[in-house]
């Protein structure tokens, strides 16, 4: 009776790999570059894995079970705007090992064109601005705005996440005669565009008179 020869490869599963990283100068308005890396030597191929971001619902998008060679994927056909979530799994001769953790991105670029803010009014203690929307968003709408004032961003909070917001008055300054440099930064999901700097001297004002002299 002839005898079956049965090999076995003594390697346990592959270990865990770290979560899939984006490439952003590989992205379009439509495409998101996945990458990611061996978690050993155990490795012989992996496979990658894509949903709509809150979905829970993944698809294998990328079957490299044996090409350890390939560690990328550019995704494509995607919508302009939506978020997905990726995670990749090692392979080798024994099975597959536990999945990365996910990887979440925006189908989107970096919002361009931010022009400079415009000077609108000033006191002795206050800067009057206003400010136009990027000329691109990067097909991810702008979410918030952030102003600087001499290149250190202000924390009251009030253009926070204001989108619609275009205008502010900068209050509480002192340095009368001294030039202010004022700046604003536009925010999408993924990225951000500063405007040139604005520069404003205060000049030294009286106060309103409390009565009107004769």
């Amino acid at each position: 009776m002839p005898s079956h020869e049965i090999r076995i490869q003594l390697v346990s599963l592959p270990s865990k790999p770290a979560a899939p990283t984006i490439d952003r100068s590989k992205c379009t308005l439509t495409s998101i570059y996945v990458e990611w890396t061996s978690p050993g030597p155990d490795t012989e191929g992996f496979r990658l894995y894509m949903s709509e971001k809150g979905s829970g619902k993944f698809t294998k998008i990328h079957d490299g079970t044996y090409n350890l060679d390939i560690k990328f994927f550019n995704v494509t056909g995607l919508t302009t705007g939506k978020a997905y979530s990726f995670y990749v799994e090692a392979v080798n001769f024994n099975g597959v090992g536990q999945p990365s953790d996910e990887t979440f991105a925006y189908s989107c670029l970096s919002p361009w064109g931010l022009a400079i803010p415009n000077y609108v009014d000033s006191t002795k203690s206050t800067i009057s601005i206003s400010w136009r929307p990027p000329l691109l968003d990067g097909g991810c709408p702008i979410y918030t705005y952030q102003l600087y004032v001499n290149n250190v961003l202000t924390d009251d909070g009030a253009i926070f996440r204001k989108p619609y917001l275009q205008s502010y008055t900068i209050q509480n300054l002192d340095q009368v005669g001294q030039p202010y440099t004022i700046k604003i930064r536009a925010i999408n999901e993924i990225d951000f565009v500063d405007s040139p700097v604005l520069s404003v001297v205060l000049a030294a004002q009286p106060d309103t008179p409390l009565t009107t002299p004769f």
